[in-house]
């Protein structure tokens, strides 16, 4: 990162997680666009704009994400407004053919990271009352598919993930989508 930017108290803040792909740069370039700062995390982050601040970050490492809301905490000293987790990674084939080392990275990428940023950034979310955003798949509250059941199974996994922390965090007067 070639310049720092550090934020007023009053500016809105969002870490979004798979910002490198199409769906993730689109998602940071909108909130740019309506003048946030945005922390956007990924193994291959975007590129750095004057409301991008990108970040590299290894979601299946919680010391990478601990260090990555670090890096926040510099430049966002009141917190975040808003955390958007929508990294992960997808596979396909056989469950019953499916060797154990691809199964386990499915979940520890989309299940285990998704909670990972939820952890770390919580205390920085609970500042500023911010919101969680986690983007699942049109697969996480579909009937799975042949040959999709494991991608299929980390997404109901982020869809339960996500019911549960609603309820819990509204008592707080946070709000999760």
């Amino acid at each position: 990162m070639d310049k720092e930017i550090v934020m007023s108290q009053d500016a809105r803040a969002v870490f979004v997680t798979g910002a490198g792909g199409r769906l993730g740069t689109a998602v940071c370039q909108r909130f740019a666009n309506e003048g946030w700062l945005v922390f956007a995390a990924d193994l291959k982050p975007p590129p750095a704009t004057d409301q991008i601040v990108p970040i590299e970050v290894g979601f299946t490492d919680t010391d990478s994400v601990e260090a990555a809301l670090t890096q926040v905490d510099a430049q966002s000293p009141a917190g975040l407004d808003a955390l958007v987790a929508m990294a992960g990674l997808m596979g396909v084939g056989a469950l019953a053919e499916m060797p154990d080392d691809k199964l386990q990275r499915m979940v520890n990428v989309n299940v285990m990271g998704t909670h990972r940023v939820v952890h770390a950034g919580f205390e920085r979310l609970r500042k500023k009352l911010g919101r969680v955003i986690l983007i699942s798949s049109e697969t996480g509250w579909q009937t799975t598919m042949p040959f999709n059941g494991a991608y299929a199974m980390t997404k109901h996994a982020v869809e339960s993930y996500g019911d549960a922390l609603r309820r819990e965090l509204a008592m707080l007067g946070m709000k999760v989508a």
